[in-house]
């Protein structure tokens, strides 16, 4: 027995048992055996069919015990527990009434709303739950459908502008050709102390051998690669020798990070393909400063 309205215990409590109970019973089992009675709108204590609960409730313990109980017997039982004074104190001090379960026995138009509203919303709880349960890989998957529609209709509806990239670059770029103007003004060597360079060399050196050029001896040379020709900058080693600013780029090509104009060691690599337009120009400004200042002594081989 169940009250519909009831909001202690979900009213599916007593179906699913009732289920559970008949499915495991033998086939033989008489019809009686077993039922289920739910009244409409009643709470937990089943106070609008107290006296009908508690009358079927006596009929059945006397059942059990094969004896038989006339109407008149199961009647004044049920007026005797129903009419007693401590039936709903006991029921709240074994803690079978708990949170805002309501005893009241009004049986007003709002009451019945209330009563009728909640008992669907619990309904609707309950199959909502059991339905999730038995289809969570297709909920899974419409969960993650409709997430991806909602994303995809926010940036339709608030589209995010790519970064502008031109005035950007177009600073940069003028802040690299500076850079060079101002190194080769640094760089340079003075007035009437210009000497020719030596032929262009096409000596193989391997990434292994390039790196030993770094500087960190004295009594060797200091190279530095652009686009994969090594060029040898040790009149500079002030500038390029261990500890100075240009010392990233030693010992390896680093086209890359001149292209950037970066001193960060993590750009000082070969690979210049990544560079946009305007830092390949920068790079090949370099370049050509490198071939007017510092012997070329050799290739990197791959």
């Amino acid at each position: 027995m169940h009250g519909t309205g009831d909001r202690t215990l979900s009213p599916q409590c007593c179906e699913n048992l009732y289920a559970a109970w008949w499915s495991k019973a033998p086939a033989d089992t008489d019809d009686d055996a077993c039922q289920l009675v739910l009244f409409d709108h009643d709470d937990h204590a089943l106070s609008r069919n107290a006296r009908v609960a508690e009358e079927q409730a006596a009929r059945f313990i006397v059942s059990c015990s094969e004896e038989r109980v006339e109407d008149g017997e199961a009647a004044f039982v049920a007026e005797e527990v129903v009419s007693g004074k401590d039936r709903i104190d006991l029921m709240r001090a074994g803690k079978d009434l708990r949170g805002k379960e309501s005893v009241d026995l009004s049986n007003s138009p709002l009451d019945l709303f209330i009563s009728r509203a909640e008992h669907y919303a619990i309904l609707g709880r309950d199959k909502l739950d059991s339905f999730v349960r038995e289809h969570y890989i297709f909920v899974a998957v419409q969960l993650v459908v409709l997430s991806s529609f909602f994303f995809w209709s926010l940036q339709q509806a608030y589209p995010i502008e790519a970064p502008r990239r031109t005035a950007d670059m177009d600073i940069q770029a003028k802040a690299a050709d500076l850079a060079v103007k101002a190194a080769d003004a640094t760089v340079s060597a003075p007035a009437g102390d210009q000497k020719e360079l030596d032929p262009p060399k096409d000596t193989p050196f391997s990434a292994e051998e390039l790196a030993k050029y770094d500087g960190k001896d004295e009594s060797t040379p200091i190279y530095v690669a652009i686009k994969g020709r090594i060029y040898d900058v040790s009149a500079k080693r002030d500038m390029y020798g261990p500890g100075c600013g240009y010392h990233v780029f030693v010992g390896k090509d680093a086209s890359r990070a001149l292209g950037k104009s970066s001193l960060k060691p993590e750009d000082a690599v070969a690979d210049w393909s990544v560079l946009n337009d305007d830092e390949k120009k920068v790079l090949d400004d370099w370049e050509k400063y490198f071939q007017k200042r510092y012997n070329i002594v050799g290739r990197v081989s791959q």
